[in-house]
């Protein structure tokens, strides 16, 4: 069973079933469950046999010896009244093992890592295609999730409230002096109170910036304190960190729909708004793109948006569905 691509299933189940799976693990489960519809088939198979026989009031582990006895008895007893061809019957034994085995490293890993369900219970918020997440957590901060982004958390938060990162995402945190907010994005954690700002993770950095109250970023050898207006970038080869006193707004426009252009062409402009508006913009006249204005837009419609682009730089635009195509001689 542990042949099936190079993913060891066994170990991924066991990590998803206990509620210890990381953001990578998840995205890769998702992948092989994706691969084919035995795949899911099976993966359900052992989650409702673990879900009856795990108690959801009291949470406790089921008995290794009479899980497994379990699935024997469901998974290998053959249905009453019925001829089964011996290819069939050796293929159906066949999936029944591999069955039992992944039940089993679910139990060991259960037991060994002596872990119970409990509020912890990691909840997956998944990013994919060009979408861009709202999404309210537990003790009602904030998160606008960007696309490609994944962001990981317990459905309720004891103690401090530590969340996971893989991307970017905007945070407008719910002030809790006495249970810091903290997002361990790699090697890095950011720790607030109260404050909204926004994390990247980059192949070579990791970057935030903050637009109200104070951020510190820190790992096990150094830290920054970041306040309103600045940039904290952490740079990966070198472990080190640096500051920046401010940042461009249009960096969390995906979040903010806050835009400032300076002398920016229409192509850099159409950039900045196809991601925070998740849509495709058309430039059927290629001189068009060299075109610039100066303008600010605080969370307008993109109708309003194009409208003033059409008046400044005088061209013509039309909507289709999610698609922007813009048209023209010239910008003069």
């Amino acid at each position: 069973m542990n042949n099936n691509n190079h993913i060891d299933v066994d170990h991924l189940l066991g990590n998803y079933l206990a509620g210890e799976a990381s953001p990578a693990e998840a995205i890769q489960l998702e992948t092989w469950l994706a691969v084919s519809p035995a795949n899911r088939q099976l993966f359900e198979q052992v989650s409702n046999i673990w879900s009856s026989l795990s108690s959801e009031e009291n949470c406790t582990i089921p008995d290794k010896e009479a899980f497994l006895q379990e699935i024997k008895n469901r998974v290998l007893q053959p249905p009453i009244s019925k001829t089964i061809p011996l290819k069939k019957a050796l293929a159906f034994t066949k999936i029944a093992a591999s069955l039992i085995l992944i039940a089993g490293a679910v139990i060991l890993f259960t037991v060994l890592t002596k872990k119970k369900r409990s509020p912890n219970t990691i909840a997956i918020t998944r990013q994919t295609d060009q979408t861009i997440l709202n999404d309210t957590l537990p003790d009602g901060s904030i998160a606008i999730i960007n696309n490609h982004s994944l962001l990981q958390y317990p459905v309720q938060f004891t103690g401090n409230r530590e969340v996971q990162l893989n991307g970017e995402a905007f945070f407008n945190v719910t002030p809790d002096a006495s249970k810091p907010f903290i997002i361990s994005v790699g090697p890095v954690h950011i720790k607030v109170i109260g404050t909204s700002f926004n994390v990247r993770k980059g192949t070579d950095s990791i970057e935030v910036v903050v637009r109200t109250g104070i951020v510190r970023m820190l790992n096990d050898k150094d830290s920054i304190t970041l306040k309103a207006g600045n940039k904290g970038i952490y740079h990966i080869s070198t472990q080190r960190f640096s500051i920046l006193e401010t940042f461009n707004v249009n960096e969390v426009a995906y979040a903010t729909k806050i835009f400032n252009f300076e002398n920016a062409s229409l192509k850099e402009i159409a950039s900045q708004l196809q991601k925070a508006y998740g849509i495709k913009i058309v430039i059927t006249n290629k001189d068009l793109e060299a075109c610039t204005m100066s303008s600010s837009f605080d969370n307008k419609s993109i109708e309003y948006i194009f409208e003033v682009l059409a008046m400044t730089l005088n061209i013509q635009y039309r909507i289709e569905q999610k698609t922007v195509y813009i048209s023209g001689s010239s910008c003069t």
